[in-house]
């Protein structure tokens, strides 16, 4: 993207923020009165953003300090010495490479035996400018979810227009492609993971009508290899809050899948996936999930907890056992530490 359209797409995604409070995630209602802002390529919101551009720089485009900044800036994101930010998924290692020449960048992959060698070899896996171009909309990567139990399938996260909303692609770094008919959920605000070798845990907004006044689903599914979206089973549907997002954490090879339900910005509800079925459990709405481990479901207490005459603090750590959540004796718990 030349200068001008990177300046335009900032001020865009500011100006959003400022005022549709968009970039918050959890505190837009459809009631706030500049929530037709949401509608980013709409001629209103359009009109207006394209409005305080043009009174921005006409205060400040001309000075100095703007265009030093400017240059800048532009050194920065086109330097060819950037730290190149990798990530590890099993045997490999994955970078997403943005140059002036391909400023939607180009996402490269090699081997760990092969990062080992003098001269080692990047494997180009999807070039998004390519892309974009042969599909006629622009895509860049958003986010990169491996299936823990076969990491050579990916879920590619890609971004509709630099927006919140995703297209979900299953990538196969096997063979370097994407994976025909493979899982695919349309560009939608999501949250998935994978809920074992051959199916996802997710929410989606496409065709979703229980949504909360942020805009985000508050309905939860499971949807296996070969099936489509209608197929997919409702395991938790709430009718408030303000948003539910699916965990799912891989420990000594079984997968656990959790469901938090925010009730406000500092409040949440737990439920663990067992089967086909959520299971509400009984966790105190101040606390911070930290993952699952040897089947213990493990909280950062934000409050003090009493259950079953065991007595916990704010800022204790607790693992919570999760085979026996249904236990007529009540909930097996332990501390794991506590800060002094």
């Amino acid at each position: 993207m030349d200068y001008e359209g990177r300046l335009m797409k900032f001020y865009t995604v500011i100006i959003i923020c400022l005022f549709s409070l968009s970039c918050t995630g959890r505190n837009i209602a459809n009631s706030d009165d500049y929530y037709w802002l949401e509608d980013i390529k709409g001629e209103k919101a359009t009109a207006w953003v394209d409005k305080e551009n043009e009174e921005t720089l006409a205060q400040f485009g001309s000075t100095a300090n703007f265009k030093n900044t400017q240059s800048s800036i532009l050194d920065t994101y086109n330097s060819p010495h950037k730290l190149r930010r990798i990530k590890f998924i099993g045997d490999e290692v994955m970078w997403i490479n943005q140059t002036e020449e391909n400023p939607k960048g180009i996402l490269h992959a090699m081997t760990l035996e092969e990062s080992k060698k003098a001269n080692p070899k990047w494997r180009e896996l999807v070039d998004f400018d390519e892309l974009s171009k042969k599909e006629s909309k622009y895509l860049v990567l958003a986010t990169v979810d491996c299936n823990p139990f076969n990491p050579k399938r990916c879920m590619l996260g890609l971004s509709i227009d630099g927006s919140d909303k995703e297209e979900f692609r299953e990538f196969d770094l096997s063979t370097d492609t994407f994976v025909k008919d493979g899982f695919y959920i349309p560009a939608v605000i999501a949250n998935l993971e994978w809920h074992d070798a051959d199916s996802l845990i997710y929410t989606t907004t496409y065709n979703e009508k229980n949504l909360s006044t942020s805009g985000y689903s508050l309905t939860t599914k499971i949807i296996k290899r070969g099936q489509t979206l209608s197929d997919a089973k409702e395991v938790l549907s709430v009718d408030n809050g303000v948003d539910v997002i699916p965990s799912a954490f891989l420990s000594f090879g079984k997968s656990y899948s959790v469901i938090e339900h925010w009730l406000s910005n500092h409040e949440e509800d737990l439920y663990y996936v067992k089967g086909d079925k959520s299971l509400k459990l009984n966790t105190p709405t101040r606390m911070e999930l930290s993952g699952v481990y040897k089947g213990l479901l493990n909280i950062l207490l934000l409050q003090d907890w009493e259950i079953n005459g065991k007595k916990y603090k704010n800022g204790d750590l607790v693992g919570i056992d999760l085979s026996s959540v249904e236990s007529k004796d009540g909930y097996k718990t332990e501390l794991i530490f506590r800060p002094s």
